[in-house]
């Protein structure tokens, strides 16, 4: 490698270094699976057993002549930040309430608004979900649910339902996942969309690039109010349909009012119980 050349590389690798490591300190990646299970963010399908383990692992694929400048500089940015860094994405789930976690996770560009509305339960909308025609159907196909669905569980994600959505013509390049109504199907929501804008592939990307110019990657995002009052294309059907509206906060209410009437509830109930014991023993004296 002449002079030029290895100054290019040094460039080009501390960008990428620089870049993925400040995507990983705002979480845009998930290292931690499952209570004692890690995988690496930027490799598919191998799993390991802690974070020294997966250090390891970054710092062979780092040293790895054989591997792209890219791909060095993303196993580099992981070396460091599990070496500097008490990775959120990698803490248990024994969380505070979700109000709490989600406030202390939030992003700079504050991507989770109490009070802004969310289609529930949690859902991301993907687009460019690329389509050719096939003679034999005579349709439009894409990549299937099942295929889409495995490649998030591989990456780390964990939806509950793929959809993907057809019209007249065929399958249209949009597909739903679904996430489930709990608080951690919200959070795992967020760290995909989150995954999303970190490769460019976010919704202002895919809005503000003509069609001939997004290529064949995939686009996402947490589909929100304006998505569930699309008219225009298919998703919005689909999430109208299978979806509600409501926002963190409200959520967050809703949740602690059922709580708080579930409390209420059993004390009921323990309270008479106390008092059916009271009786049947005063029978016996």
């Amino acid at each position: 490698m002449d002079r030029k050349s290895e100054h290019i590389y040094e460039s080009d690798f501390d960008y990428y270094k620089d870049r993925y490591y400040s995507d990983l300190k705002d979480g845009c990646y998930r290292l931690k699976i499952s209570g004692s299970t890690y995988r690496c963010p930027f490799c598919d399908n191998k799993d390991y057993y802690s974070l020294s383990e997966l250090q390891r692992h970054a710092s062979r694929i780092m040293d790895d002549s054989r591997e792209t400048v890219k791909e060095s500089a993303k196993h580099s940015a992981l070396k460091m930040y599990i070496g500097k860094e008490e990775p959120p994405a990698v803490k248990t789930s024994r969380e505070k309430l979700p109000a709490l976690s989600i406030a202390e996770n939030q992003s700079p560009n504050e991507i989770v608004a109490g009070d802004e509305l969310f289609v529930w339960p949690w859902m991301v909308i993907l687009a460019n979900n690329v389509t050719t025609f096939d003679p034999k159907s005579g349709k439009y196909v894409g990549k299937n649910r099942e295929k889409i669905k495995e490649e998030l569980i591989m990456k780390g994600f964990q939806p509950l339902k793929v959809t993907v959505l057809w019209n007249f013509y065929g399958q249209t390049p949009f597909a739903i996942v679904e996430f489930g109504k709990e608080w951690d199907a919200f959070h795992n929501a967020v760290m995909l969309e989150r995954s999303f804008q970190a490769e460019h592939c976010g919704k202002k990307d895919y809005l503000n690039l003509d069609k001939q110019d997004r290529g064949d990657r995939l686009y996402g995002w947490m589909a929100r109010h304006d998505d569930y009052n699309n008219y225009r294309d298919t998703f919005g059907k689909h999430l109208r349909a299978n979806g509600d509206l409501k926002t963190v906060s409200g959520k967050e209410a809703e949740d602690n009012r059922k709580a708080k009437k579930l409390v209420i509830g059993l004390a009921n109930t323990l309270l008479m119980k106390n008092k059916e014991y009271e009786q049947t023993a005063s029978k016996f004296h």
